[in-house]
């Protein structure tokens, strides 16, 4: 085939440094381009000296994968390449051979600077492989670009997260604001990694190869002092060890104090993990209370209407339960709807959908039997609180009111049980957080698409034993 100038730019080669000697049809789908190199000095990667002595007259030929075109066709550079001789480098100097009494001198192979050190594929094969691997699984890149499964590794296992890095951090120079989100996620059992998420362009920044807060601390070491200024939002889920780490570096770089940098970068909570923790709060009360009932607190308690009045359970709910309560002993209000729960049915833990549900889903009869189970399978009143402050919360989310959570915590304060105690203290310590939420509206659904993704990748993959090739693989992909 004739070779044009335009062959250059076409096949991504630098026209100052080698020449297209031919081109050809290896077979209906590879086409090669056979290449040789323009300088004629080169230096020695030993001693750095630059020879034109060459070892041989002849050129040596190489075949190297370099790109792929359109209907699975690839490109392969056909390199001539010489070998050099250096007589002046210090480490390996002449010897005389015991057997053949010949004089051996040091050689080196020319270095083509788009091409890898062992020859054998070009950067633009590397980036070709690296951009279709975040759509394509690793045998659909071999049947696609005509290479060996064992290639396709090879690629990528030469691939250093440093490079990513390198990309990362001009990605983030690019940028006019960041804001941060950190989110953890498994990658075996309990290994974890952790994302680092720009949720104003929704991508991934950076991922650490373990939750760990000296990882986060040396990440932010690296990056330049323009892309800390650019911090103005930090997310987390209700994890204050990273945003304390932010913080603090943040202070420290810029040389602001901690009170001054939470007014510049606002933090925030996701609701998700709010509903979470009150969530989990009504289990471990629910697993509590049948454990009382196991240990002979079942017989102790009478509730009738005037002890619910007195406790005042239904002060911030628009929607009240039956209260037409005489004893929960014999608990048979006029309603047809009653059937009688008895003690092992209830101890099985059946009804803790039913304590998780919103008042306002609940049909009827849900209703009627949350309400006869508060009424006689709650000794000590601490499912009942649990229950009500978990809707005063959904209330002040539907609503966005900082004033409901202050509520939520005063009451916090006045229970008596040891899981309620520590579930205020926590509130009250995301309190600001919490504030800062309700403003924004901000949450971390983008974060947790992503680690199901990440999730995904596992399994199109049938699992990966090296974790530096799946983090490669989130920060290409996502």
């Amino acid at each position: 085939m004739e070779v044009t100038e335009i062959d250059y730019e076409i096949f991504s080669l630098p026209k100052k440094e080698v020449k297209i000697l031919d081109k050809y049809m290896f077979k209906e789908s590879q086409l090669r381009i056979k290449i040789r190199w323009k300088v004629i000095k080169h230096k020695c990667p030993k001693c750095g000296w630059y020879h034109t002595k060459r070892y041989w007259k002849w050129y040596e030929t190489v075949i190297v994968n370099h790109m792929f075109l359109s209907n699975y066709m690839t490109v392969q550079l056909e390199i001539e390449k010489r070998r050099f001789i250096c007589k002046d480098c210090e480490k390996n100097k002449w010897w005389k051979d015991q057997f053949w009494n010949k004089i051996k001198w040091s050689t080196f192979s020319e270095v083509f600077s788009f091409i890898n050190y062992n020859f054998s594929y070009s950067n633009t094969f590397k980036s070709f492989i690296l951009r279709e691997w975040e759509f394509s699984s690793i045998s659909e890149l071999s049947r696609k670009f005509k290479v060996s499964q064992s290639k396709i590794y090879t690629v990528i296992n030469e691939t250093t997260i440093e490079e990513l890095e390198v990309e990362k951090i001009e990605y983030m120079l690019s940028l006019k604001e960041i804001q941060i989100w950190i989110d953890e996620f498994s990658f075996s059992w309990r290994d974890y990694l952790v994302q680092i998420n720009d949720l104003k362009t929704k991508k991934i920044i950076w991922i650490l190869r373990a939750k760990d807060n000296k990882l986060l601390e040396s990440w932010l070491n690296s990056l330049p002092i323009e892309v800390i200024n650019k911090i103005s939002w930090i997310g987390s889920d209700m994890n204050a060890g990273f945003k304390n780490v932010i913080q603090k570096h943040i202070a420290k770089r810029t040389g602001k104090s901690i009170e001054e940098v939470k007014q510049i970068v606002k933090s925030s909570v996701d609701h998700y993990h709010l509903k979470q923790l009150l969530h989990k709060l009504i289990m471990e009360v629910y697993s509590l209370s049948n454990w009382m009932i196991k240990a002979g607190h079942y017989d102790k308690t009478i509730k009738d209407l005037a002890t619910l009045e007195t406790k005042n359970f239904n002060k911030y709910r628009t929607k009240k339960l039956e209260n037409n309560v005489l004893n929960f002993k014999e608990y048979k209000p006029n309603n047809s709807d009653y059937t009688p729960i008895t003690l092992g049915y209830f101890l099985s833990k059946k009804y803790n959908n039913l304590l998780l549900m919103k008042s306002e889903n609940l049909t009827k009869k849900q209703e009627f039997r949350l309400n006869q189970i508060l009424c006689e399978f709650d000794p000590r009143w601490y499912l009942s609180e649990a229950y009500l402050w978990k809707e005063l919360l959904n209330e002040a989310i539907e609503t966005k009111d900082i004033s409901l959570i202050d509520k939520l915590i005063k009451d916090f304060k006045t229970s008596v049980q040891y899981k309620i105690k520590a579930c205020w203290k926590t509130i009250e310590k995301w309190k600001d957080e919490i504030k800062n939420f309700f403003d924004t509206w901000i949450t971390n659904a983008f974060t947790e698409g992503k680690n199901t993704k990440a999730k995904l990748f596992k399994r199109m993959a049938y699992w990966y034993t090296k974790k530096d090739n799946f983090i490669k693989r989130l920060l290409i992909s996502l």
